[in-house]
């Protein structure tokens, strides 16, 4: 995973909780790392579920409210950093449907390596909006929270629901994103 990724979540955790909660999740010895991760830097996707599992233990909360929380505040973080790709979009369904095309393809540019997760769109009658997310690393609830905090800057009226495919271990889900009744 990009080190970004990694770098943004200890920056949730220490607003969210402080700074000796990132101390403390951090210094776990089973870290590839040792705790220490730069913006530039790629790190295998068990530390992301390490911190979170150590993060879970201090806190009292679930992995899965965690990730999605992360999944929220990364969301802020590229609205704040790369207002380009919030421009020019009409709402939030405007919006998603360009992450594969439009988003994922100005991050492979960026990090040629980077290993993204895939996300199929497909309109339904009703205009909704399906995304079909598919990722070897099981941060479907990531997924989520970024897609209800996009709904939630476009405050478009629209509504999100996740469906569950068979397996449930969080690498793939299906969203439908309703458009809203104005």
């Amino acid at each position: 995973m990009k080190g970004i990724v990694f770098t943004g979540f200890l920056e949730m955790v220490e607003t969210e909780f402080g700074m000796d909660v990132v101390d403390r999740i951090t210094q776990d010895p089973a870290l590839s790392s040792h705790g220490s991760y730069t913006a530039v830097g790629n790190y295998p996707h068990d530390d992301m579920l390490k911190l979170v599992a150590s993060l879970s233990e201090t806190v009292g909360l679930s992995p899965r409210d965690l990730v999605f929380a992360f999944g929220k505040y990364l969301m802020n973080h590229f609205y704040e950093n790369y207002p380009v790709f919030f421009e020019n979009t009409t709402g939030s369904i405007d919006f998603l449907k360009g992450i594969e095309e439009v988003i994922h393809t100005e991050v492979r540019k960026l990090y040629p390596d980077a290993n993204l997760p895939v996300v199929d769109t497909s309109f339904d009658e009703a205009g909704a909006l399906h995304m079909h997310y598919k990722s070897d690393k099981p941060f479907a609830d990531l997924a989520e929270g970024l897609i209800e905090r996009s709904i939630e800057i476009f405050d478009d009226g629209c509504t999100m629901q996740r469906l569950e495919f068979k397996n449930t271990d969080g690498t793939s889900a299906h969203f439908v994103v309703a458009p809203g009744h104005e």
